[in-house]
């Protein structure tokens, strides 16, 4: 779905409809050959970095999960709140 939003061919609400959502192009383990794709992002001082499952994705949108980031919180109390949202 990444793929297809990054080359244009669904909008953001599309994504947020689209079936084949949870479909895995690249696992580690299948083949004996892996290719890596790598992309790089630059970032700044006070940015952070949220690495997650489709546990909290599409369960909580990217605007909320956004806000909670952006709390002035401690880390593990941030974690709480999201992991509560997403079972909410």
């Amino acid at each position: 779905m990444n793929q297809l939003l990054d080359s244009g061919q669904i909008t953001v609400e599309q994504a947020k409809l689209f079936e084949h959502s949870n479909v895995i192009l690249q696992a580690l383990g299948v083949q004996e050959d892996v290719e890596v794709l790598l992309s790089v992002e630059e970032l700044r001082r006070g940015d952070r970095v949220l690495l997650c499952s489709d546990g909290l994705v599409g369960v909580v949108s990217d605007e909320e999960i956004q806000e909670v980031l952006a709390l002035q919180e401690p880390l593990p109390q941030l974690t709480q709140t999201l992991i509560d949202m997403a079972r909410a």
